[in-house]
């Protein structure tokens, strides 16, 4: 029942997207604001999620909007001390 639950889409769509962020920030391709908001509510309560958004943002330069995502990342729950020293530094040099 689990792998036909909304929830498992939801699960499967967020993994799909995420790769396709992934990829058009490392290849600095420009995605449809659309988009990441679609991605960004798939799991808003994630900080890996915002963290996502923040770095293509960084990517295409728009530093206030990636600081925002940074921002919302770091006021989330981090499971470890290196991804939220990660966060941080990338929020810092902004």
């Amino acid at each position: 029942p689990f792998l036909e639950s909304e929830k498992y889409q939801q699960f499967l769509a967020y993994k799909t997207q995420k790769k396709t962020i992934i990829k058009y920030t490392k290849d600095n391709e420009l995605l449809n604001e659309n988009e990441l908001l679609k991605f960004e509510q798939l799991n808003p309560k994630l900080f890996y999620t915002h963290e996502v958004i923040g770095d293509y943002f960084l990517k295409q330069g728009e530093k206030e909007k990636a600081k925002l995502y940074f921002k919302k990342a770091l006021a989330l729950s981090i499971p470890s001390t290196f991804e939220k020293k990660r966060i941080e530094k990338k929020w810092s040099k902004l």
